[in-house]
């Protein structure tokens, strides 16, 4: 024990010892210097006095006034492009800025316009008398594009499994009257993609599906057949108003000096 207490001593007083050496080489070198730069002349730095207190409340008040600023230039932009800030703030807004912010149409106004894509498909189905609509599809198949032919009729689509959407009608939900033709049958008389619209009522129900996937609903409001020799057939199955839907096939009697039947079954309907 005596000999751990006298190591104890003799590495305390070597520590000692460096550190009053590396303190009196300190103020040596201190001394060097303030000869040598003795000859200098140092402009004197005013005293600066730091309160870390004022300092913290002054930064702090400085940041809200801007913050402040940034807000309400941020209110008054949003309120220019017609988007309505609301919330409690709203009612610190002067009775002339609000008025003249109303006034305002929104810089977006032009481009808010829906957007309308192609339909892709069409399903119909039936509903009863008391408005249940079925959960059975009457009709059901994919959309191509038709337009019209050399002698400006109408094409039909090239498979009998689908239907053809007359390109230069409207567009799915557009405004509008969208015209959509199909087969009855095919070449073997075996039912094609329209032979149940024969079947379907006013107050029944026809979707359309478009490119993005949306659908849009439309109800029956009639339905008629017309002769393939009317002249007015055309503008009886183009005409339509508003946010409209024609949808045409093939009925009556076949023709086989005309190579077709020799009416088509029309069915009208409305965006709902």
């Amino acid at each position: 024990m005596l000999h751990l207490t006298t190591g104890i001593l003799v590495s305390t007083s070597i520590a000692v010892g460096v550190v009053l050496i590396y303190f009196t080489q300190i103020n040596t070198n201190s001394k060097l210097l303030s000869k040598t730069f003795s000859s200098v002349s140092v402009p004197k730095l005013p005293s600066i006095e730091l309160n870390l207190s004022d300092f913290g409340s002054k930064t702090a008040q400085l940041l809200g006034e801007a913050g402040a600023q940034l807000k309400s230039s941020g209110v008054k932009a949003l309120n220019a492009l017609g988007v309505s800030t609301g919330g409690a703030n709203a009612s610190k807004t002067s009775t002339s800025d609000a008025d003249s912010t109303e006034e305002k149409p929104s810089a977006f106004g032009s481009k808010l316009t829906p957007i309308y894509e192609d339909p892709v498909k069409i399903y119909a189905k039936k509903v009863d008398n008391d408005g249940k609509v079925s959960e059975k599809k009457l009709i059901e198949a994919a959309l191509e594009k038709v337009d019209v032919n050399s002698a400006g009729q109408m094409q039909t689509p090239t498979e009998w499994s689908k239907a053809g959407w007359y390109r230069r009608s409207a567009k799915a939900g557009e405004e509008g009257n969208i015209v959509i033709n199909g087969h009855y049958d095919n070449a073997q008389g075996l039912p094609a993609a329209f032979y149940n619209l024969k079947s379907l009522k006013v107050n029944d129900k026809v979707y359309l599906v478009d490119s993005f996937g949306r659908t849009f609903a439309y109800q029956i409001t009639e339905t008629f057949y017309v002769s393939i020799f009317d002249d007015d057939r055309v503008e009886r199955v183009l005409k339509g108003e508003g946010v409209s839907l024609t949808l045409v096939t093939c009925g009556g009697v076949w023709v086989p000096a005309e190579g077709t039947y020799n009416n088509r079954f029309v069915v009208k309907a409305k965006r709902i």
